[in-house]
């Protein structure tokens, strides 16, 4: 059994994910909250943080096999994507902390010839070339909330990686 749930960058309709028994997936870039995802070919609208939602699709698939036949699993969590809007759980997390700009904040990319390595390294680098402070007005408003979205993917991993049982079989070794 091979499954996808999340981000999806591989088209945007509802047909069957080739190589995968299972799927569901964002349209597009998705949304953060109160998504649509295409499952299994068929569109449904969910309500909730985007990374809850793909986290419990992830658990479901997991439940799902039996310990007896390989399966793969693929997740694609979005949170961690610009604009990186973490679940409203963590809005507060680093909300003390002070977190300085790296040596290289600031760097005329155009003037050490770097511009080409930022536009090809970004889908969207002409949107955010001055990155941080066009996308949430500050640095810290930035790189808390950038960071506040990878501890969400963190937590989620945690949850859908951890041991899994059935009343007719003893946990997965994690």
């Amino acid at each position: 059994m091979r499954g996808y749930a999340g981000k999806w960058h591989i088209g945007d309709d509802a047909t069957p994910r080739r190589g995968f028994d299972y799927w569901a997936v964002l349209p597009g870039q998705g949304v953060y909250f109160d998504p649509v995802l295409k499952v299994n070919g068929k569109e449904q609208k969910f309500s909730g943080h985007v990374d809850d939602i793909v986290a419990q699709f992830a658990v479901d698939f997991l439940k799902e096999q039996d310990g007896k036949k390989p399966f793969c699993l693929c997740v694609g969590i979005k949170s961690p994507h610009a604009e990186q809007l973490p679940p409203p759980r963590l809005q507060n997390l680093f909300a003390q902390a002070d977190i300085p700009k790296p040596p290289t904040w600031g760097e005329d990319v155009v003037a050490n010839a770097n511009a080409d390595v930022v536009k090809k390294a970004c889908i969207q680098a002409e949107a955010f070339f001055d990155g941080p402070i066009k996308l949430k007005g500050s640095y810290q408003r930035y790189i808390k909330d950038f960071y506040r979205s990878v501890v969400s993917a963190m937590k989620l991993w945690a949850a859908f990686s951890g041991p899994w049982t059935k009343p007719d079989r003893q946990p997965i070794p994690s």
